[in-house]
């Protein structure tokens, strides 16, 4: 395939649609907070989770696993006693939405739109309705690929991961029915 600066012109567009849906997905709808919930009593559990991360950032699980000979035995002992859960962990200070988040979470949006639209040019897919599906199907794929192994192994809940999903695949219909007409199909 030759350079096509169609794909690269929908892949743009795609990426603003996908933007704006999920800023009004996350900031006017309770698709962003489905399945979301508080830690309760902050000011006692935040000053221990700060303790027992050495207020290092990374992605946490618990109950820790263990090392040693025995370490499956005991993990396995812990797993019968106590809850599971995963925490990703940022020491303060935080803002709550910088423009270099925005910028990722915009280039993030960019490359998936700019995937999709790469193999929509390699589709002999000629009606409409059908593209926006094939881009729909694409957003399925990644979607499901993330975010129900989340689901089986680390306990996110069906709410959460049906609300991750929902809102991700409807980003990529509506980045898809823009593509579907920009993107230029290779004459027979």
């Amino acid at each position: 395939m030759r350079y096509d600066k169609s794909v690269l012109i929908a892949s743009l567009f795609g990426a603003v649609v996908m933007f704006v849906w999920m800023a009004v997905a996350h900031l006017a709808t309770p698709l962003g907070e489905l399945g979301v919930k508080q830690v309760g009593q902050e000011g006692l559990a935040l000053p221990m989770i700060v303790g027992a991360t050495n207020n290092d950032p990374g992605v946490y699980i618990f109950p820790p696993r263990g090392t040693g000979p025995d370490a499956d035995a005991e993990y396995r002992a812990k797993l019968e006693k106590w809850p599971t859960g995963i925490m990703a962990y940022r020491p303060a200070p935080n803002a709550p939405m910088t423009g270099g988040q925005l910028f990722t979470e915009f280039v993030t949006e960019w490359i998936e739109a700019l995937l999709a639209a790469f193999l929509l040019k390699q589709t002999a897919i000629r009606v409409w309705k059908m593209r926006v599906g094939f881009v729909a199907l694409v957003g399925l794929l990644a979607m499901l690929a993330t975010n129900l192994s989340y689901w089986n192994w680390y306990g996110f809940t069906p709410l959460y991961t049906f609300g991750v999903m929902l809102t991700g695949l409807i980003g990529f219909v509506l980045a898809g029915a823009v593509m579907a007409n920009l993107v230029k199909q290779d004459a027979d």
